[in-house]
């Protein structure tokens, strides 16, 4: 028996892979903390705050291969269902990097939420 129900899109999780320059030399990849962007929110600054280093710590953030995964609320208070994905890599067009160190992380603040809490 199907059963039918109302969604409405909550927001997006912003989530994927960032390629870190180390303190110290040297570079890396890790696995970006996931991070849900509201809905009303979305435009491609904002997904570019939400990318993100997992809290390792860095000297800078210089690509990143992003994905954008739509998520919708039902309305019946049954949870979230996850919809479509967008990846994209993320360059810096002038081939500088896309973050430089913590601070541009605390100053530009959108409010993201912490997907896993």
């Amino acid at each position: 028996m199907e059963k039918e129900f109302r969604t409405t899109l909550y927001g997006y999780k912003v989530s994927g892979d960032a390629v870190l320059n180390l303190w110290g030399g040297g570079q890396g990849e890790i696995r970006m903390q996931a991070q849900l962007l509201p809905a009303k929110h979305l435009s491609k600054d904002n997904v570019l705050r939400c990318v993100n280093d997992n809290g390792f710590g860095c000297e800078s953030i210089d690509s990143a291969h992003v994905r954008v995964t739509e998520v919708w609320r039902r309305e019946d208070g049954g949870g979230f269902i996850m919809g479509k994905t967008v990846s994209f890599e993320s360059l810096h067009p002038d081939n500088q990097h896309l973050y430089n160190g913590w601070r541009y992380f605390n100053e530009n603040s959108i409010g993201v939420f912490d997907w896993n809490k």
